[in-house]
This record gives C-alpha cells, structure tokens and sequence, in this order.
C-alpha cells in the first residue's frame, strides 16, 4: 500500500491524480534499486568466481559448474581435463621474489587462454595449479595439446628484477580423458595424480591416467614378493585386464610373446651368452608394454593415423622402458626396449651402422 484516500477526498481537486503519480514514482524508484542490486550481486558473484591475480576461473567456479552439470561437453562424446603445475615455484619466489612469482602466474595464465578453444574451461585451481576442460578431444589429442603447452611454457623468456636474471619456468601436466557422461569431479583427481606421476618421472613432462593405473598395480605387485620380471609382468597385466582392449591384450601378451621366442632364437645363432639370452627373453615379452598406455581405438584403427595419434604412438618404446623398469627389470633390458625401434640407418649412422643402439635392441627390432 503506498497511500489511502477516504471517498470524499478521492474526488476533489487533483488529489487522486497526484496519488497516482506518487505511487508509480515509488514503484520506479523500487524497480532501479531492485535492478542496481541485481547488477551488484551479479559482480560479486562474478569476483567470487575469478582469481584476482589472472583473471582466470577460480576453484570455487569450476565446484559450482561441476555441481550444476554447466561445463561444456557433449554427454556422448570425449572430454579432456588437464592439470598443470608449475615446477619448482616456491624456488622462484625464494630467489626472484613473490612480484616475479606473480609476474610468472599472470604470464602462465595468459598462455593458457590464449592456446584454449572457446568452449573450454580454464581455471586457476590453486596457488600455482591450473586446470583446463576440453571437451570433443581423444586422449591422443589431449596428450599432444600438453605436449605443446609444455614446451611453450618451457620456452618462455621471463626476467627478473633490474639486472634482468632469466627465470627458467617448466610445468608438470596430468591428462585424463573420458567419456562426457563421466566427467566429474574425479576426474580432477585422475589429472591430479596423473600430474604428480608427472612430478615423480622427473618434472617438465606430461603424464596420464594410465601411466598412474600401471604405476600404483606394479608398485603393488612388485612390494608384494620378489618375483622374477616376467612373473610381475603377467601379474600386472592380469590385475589391469579390465583396463584394456583386444588389440591392446593381444600386443602385450600373444604377440609379444612370439617375439620374445624369435628374439631368443636370434641371439642363440648370433652366439650371444647365457646373461644377454635372457635379457632378450624378458625384454622381448616386455618390448610392447609402452600400448597399455595407448587407447585401443588409436592401436585398431584400420584407417591412416592423425598427427596427434602417431606423436602418441612415437612414445610407446621410451614409456615402455620406464615402465619395465618399475617392474625392478634389468636395465640394459630396459635399453634394449628403449631402441628396438631405432634403425642403423637413422640420424648419426656411420657407415650405414649406428653404434649407440644396443646390439640387443637391433636383434629385438628384426624379432
């Protein structure tokens, strides 16, 4: 009620006519003051979700989004989430200062959005960790956008203080991709841990959900009992069976199985000792083990290979070596994996010969 009129009143003179007005005045004025609030609350809202410092999304977006299912993906289609963190930033602030320490951040974050797509999410997560969405992405072209964002920040040229000392910035990058349906907040997780494998294998690398899935079996399996390699093999691959596909299961055992036995059958008529025999047999069974890292839709594809998917595919003999290393293997074995897909006739050969890949890494190549 804004005003009363007894009934004589409400007829005489303008009285009614300037009651009238004073209402609408008034509702006006209530709707400014409702509309200015409105606008108030939306900037708040909107300072409550951004990280001062970068202008990136803040933790507490990405929660909010996450809880109200906002992000952008298609349910039936694939979604990348990366986590990046900055190596070493404590050193940097100790050394240059917390100015050159935000300086990096900002500089960071800005390299971010400007490699992300529109529909991505980028956001600072916490101190120096960050962390992108990217929906419609495989895994292989989410390990090849890390890839990229790793040597661009590793390539940054920043400076610090009046005498301009270069400060030297790498990044550690957990990838873990799943189906649209499943993205959640498990999924930072997987990346989170994915990224800290990435900090354990040595910093400046990327690492992903399954790189972590075969760490934690074979750490598992290996603290267990002493067994030989072999043993720990098979044993890792049964415990991880659900995890993979035909083409991946057929790899690492059948066929890599065979060549174990050719490889055996090489160096027997080459006159290699008892020691380098066996080397060749474990590492023969072990040769592939670099594929449980490859989806098995990138190792059955009947068609050619994008560039993403052979970048990816390119890893799979230095991944394997460190992975058979984490089954306590012999390391001149783990070499051995390591160049079996090296060729004599590659960069650096002599005489049609390169004498940096191990002898047992060229019989396992032909095997």
């Amino acid at each position: 009620c804004v005003d009363f009129l007894p009934k004589m009143d409400a007829f005489s003179g303008d009285a009614l006519w300037h009651s009238v007005g004073a209402a609408l005045q008034k509702r006006r004025e209530a709707q400014d003051d409702r509309r200015k609030l409105e606008r108030r609350m939306d900037q708040l809202a909107h300072l409550a979700d951004q990280d001062p410092l970068t202008g990136l999304s803040n933790r507490r977006c990405l929660d909010r989004l996450f809880k109200g299912r906002r992000i952008n993906s298609d349910r039936r289609g694939r979604v990348s989430v990366l986590m990046l963190d900055l190596d070493h930033f404590k050193d940097i602030n100790d050394r240059h200062g917390h100015d050159c320490g935000d300086r990096v951040l900002r500089t960071v974050a800005d390299m971010l959005r400007d490699c992300a797509r529109q529909k991505d999410t980028v956001c600072r997560y916490g101190g120096e960790e960050f962390v992108i969405i990217r929906p419609g992405t495989s895994h292989a072209e989410a390990v090849h956008f890390a890839e990229m964002l790793r040597e661009r920040i590793a390539q940054l040229e920043l400076r610090s203080g009046y005498q301009r000392v270069p400060v030297g910035v790498t990044v550690s990058i957990g990838v873990v991709n799943c189906a649209g349906s499943s993205l959640g907040p498990d999924m930072i997780s997987r990346s989170d841990a994915a990224m800290y494998l990435a900090k354990q294998r040595g910093r400046n690398r990327v690492g992903t959900w399954p790189m972590v899935l075969f760490h934690e079996t074979a750490d598992r399996v290996v603290s267990s009992s002493r067994r030989p390699v072999d043993e720990c093999l098979r044993e890792v691959l049964r415990l991880t069976r659900e995890h993979l596909g035909r083409t991946q299961w057929q790899h690492l055992t059948t066929h890599s199985q065979y060549v174990s036995e050719l490889a055996v059958r090489l160096g027997e008529a080459l006159g290699s000792d008892e020691g380098d025999l066996e080397r060749l047999r474990v590492a023969g069974l072990g040769h592939d083990l670099g594929k449980f890292l490859i989806p098995e839709e990138v190792l059955a594809k009947r068609g050619a290979l994008s560039e993403e998917e052979r970048a990816l595919l390119s890893r799979h003999a230095g991944d394997g070596a460190e992975m058979f290393l984490m089954l306590a293997a012999d390391p001149a074995a783990a070499d051995y994996i390591r160049s079996h897909h090296a060729r004599c006739d590659g960069p650096g050969a002599v005489d049609g010969r390169d004498h940096a890949i191990p002898r047992g890494a060229r019989i396992l190549g032909v095997a």
